[in-house]
């Protein structure tokens, strides 16, 4: 497990989880337009500003 924090709440996400992942898990919407798991890591677009 990973431990972060995303808007100062602190949460725990299994390794290998992605930083919207992680903000899915916590409950944090992220806009987003280009993510597709497992496709393609770049995310050039920047809709998500992350």
């Amino acid at each position: 497990m990973v431990k972060l924090k995303i808007d100062q709440k602190a949460i725990e996400v299994p390794d290998g989880s992605t930083i919207m992942d992680a903000a899915n898990i916590a409950g944090i919407p992220i806009p987003k337009l280009c993510f597709l798991k497992d496709i393609n890591e770049i995310g050039a677009c920047r809709g998500c500003v992350v």
